[in-house]
């Protein structure tokens, strides 16, 4: 029977899901951002009657996403265009890994008082807010496909189903995994060792069926495959091997220790990989038990996918620098190295202590030691992360306000934060406001009513002055009704005297020491641009679609 103390560490295994659930709501904003505009044209192809194939198959930077254009597709048919169906879906998705894992636990650690720790551990990654991009953006749900199907696929191959189905099973799961991400096609030659184990009978001609699929779906995928323009080359990292390797380490050690440095996280990174190394040595040193062997093969395989994976990333986005190996999108990938190395180091210890040749007691210490030094920086990580998804929501919502007065002034300072080339989404916007697809939607020039005395707690228009180059400089800080603006209105007075929008300015910059960043705003005006008669500051709120004049 088990006891009320490993109930409550069962239960306690949720709570970094359900804390990561309130942090998704909590910061969460209804607005397409990033890569997201390039999906627009689904629906703009379905409203017309024009949607096909070859487009949802079409690539997505070197991807092809079938999968999640159809997932997302059905989504935002059912929820109105709302993208944070999408940031709930992804959760959902997470939680699925989450519990596929705990299977696996139960069968790795049978003994019902061991696995609900590890399980604690492991939602601690799975949930973990450095993944930040990831749980702020509807179609994120990219990276974590390709990994539920190996969960999935691992649970399947070491069930009791039958031999043909569960090679049927994890052929579909590596299909859609295919098609979700580029890191997909990894599963493929991962999975196929655990299914290889599952069974004898007819393994072998289940072997050439599973590489012939294999190599259909590689031709598939790769015809007419072309590497975007815009992304290095695919052979830069075979030209600089060293630095291609310090971004591959960075990369790894970037799931413990995101936002500490790229010098922090290689030397995680390579203390992660050669663990993982000496791990794999020994356990598969003791093949010939083959007891031990199906215990920690789901977990061998979890830990060869998140390398491969990191390596095949690496290739394609070394030439972009090393800063971009930090991007928190990519810790849902290397993460579970770290996951299976938790699982696999115990086990490893415990049976290596049975040995005549058991571990000294220094090489436990040292352990002990990187375990605790390991935990520290990932949970500085993690609270830093969690201020990453303040400002996050910060840029949405001024994106949201540049969206909202479009019509009214140049907004482009803002539309940029959510879009690098905001001239191109102008279509887009308008097309998802004639859907009521965005909330609070394009504003009219008489929904924004610019009159009011001017109120000092809202900020104020510091200076206005002229730079070298002809263009003027206006600068000042500003507060909204949740903090600080969303946006700040610069207006000139009109003929009848009532104040004309003419600028939106850009917010969120440092402008003077005293005053926080996020309350800083500054715009760049050119000379011809910039209206005579007496210029005034406004801060508006997007959510309340509020403006408030300041001095």
């Amino acid at each position: 029977m088990i006891s009320s103390r490993w109930l409550y560490i069962s239960l306690a295994a949720l709570l970094p899901a359900a804390c990561l659930a309130l942090l998704i709501c909590r910061y969460w904003v209804n607005v397409p951002f990033s890569d997201e505009w390039d999906l627009v044209p689904i629906f703009q192809f379905a409203q017309a009657g024009e949607l096909r194939f070859d487009y949802l198959f079409s690539q997505h930077n070197e991807h092809r996403i079938l999968v999640p254009r159809l997932l997302l597709a059905a989504l935002a048919w059912l929820t109105h265009g709302d993208v944070r169906s999408g940031m709930a879906f992804t959760f959902v998705l997470a939680c699925i890994t989450s519990a596929a894992l705990a299977v696996l636990l139960r069968r790795t650690l049978p003994d019902a008082r061991q696995w609900p720790i590890w399980w604690l551990l492991a939602n601690l990654l799975i949930f973990s807010p450095v993944q930040h991009e990831n749980w702020l953006m509807g179609m994120q749900m990219l990276p974590i496909m390709p990994v539920l199907c190996l969960a999935l696929g691992l649970v399947i191959a070491g069930s009791t189903a039958m031999i043909w189905l569960k090679w049927a099973a994890c052929a579909f799961l590596c299909l859609l995994a295919s098609f979700s991400l580029t890191n997909g096609l990894v599963c493929w030659l991962v999975m196929l060792p655990a299914l290889w184990m599952a069974g004898e009978r007819g393994r072998t001609w289940l072997l050439g069926l599973w590489l012939a699929l294999f190599a259909a779906v590689v031709a598939v995928y790769f015809h007419g495959y072309s590497t975007p323009p815009y992304h290095p080359s695919l052979w830069a990292a075979f030209s600089h091997p060293f630095a291609a390797t310090y971004y591959f380490l960075t990369l790894i050690g970037s799931a413990l220790s995101r936002g500490t440095g790229a010098p922090t996280a290689a030397v995680l990174g390579a203390v992660l990989l050669l663990g993982g190394l000496g791990l794999a040595l020994y356990l598969l040193k003791q093949r010939t038990d083959r007891a031990l062997l199906a215990r920690v093969m789901p977990w061998l395989l979890l830990c060869l996918y998140a390398i491969a994976s990191s390596a095949m990333t690496a290739a394609g986005r070394f030439g972009f620098g090393v800063s971009q190996a930090q991007d928190s999108r990519y810790t849902t990938v290397s993460l579970y190295l770290v996951l299976g190395l938790l699982v696999l180091a115990p086990i490893a210890w415990a049976h290596a202590s049975k040995s005549p040749a058991a571990p000294p007691m220094w090489l436990r210490r040292c352990v002990v030691i990187l375990a605790v030094v390991c935990g520290t920086i990932y949970g500085i990580s993690c609270f830093r992360s969690i201020s990453s998804m303040k400002s996050a929501q910060l840029k949405r919502l001024r994106g949201m306000a540049g969206i909202a007065l479009c019509d009214i002034a140049n907004t482009d300072d803002s539309l940029e934060l959510l879009y690098p080339r905001p001239r191109d989404i102008l279509g887009r916007i308008r097309f998802l406001d004639a859907l009521g697809c965005l909330h609070p939607g394009i504003l009219k020039k008489e929904d924004v009513v610019l009159t009011g005395p001017a109120d000092a707690r809202f900020g104020s228009l510091e200076s206005l002055s002229q730079n070298t180059d002809g263009t003027w400089l206006a600068k000042g800080w500003a507060a909204g009704d949740n903090g600080s603006a969303d946006a700040v209105i610069l207006a000139a007075a009109g003929a009848a005297g009532h104040p004309l929008p003419f600028r939106v300015a850009r917010t969120g910059v440092r402008v003077a020491k005293s005053q926080p960043r996020a309350y800083g705003w500054q715009a760049i005006i050119a000379a011809d641009e910039l209206p005579v008669g007496e210029i005034s500051a406004w801060s508006f709120d997007v959510r309340s679609a509020s403006v408030h004049r300041m001095p």
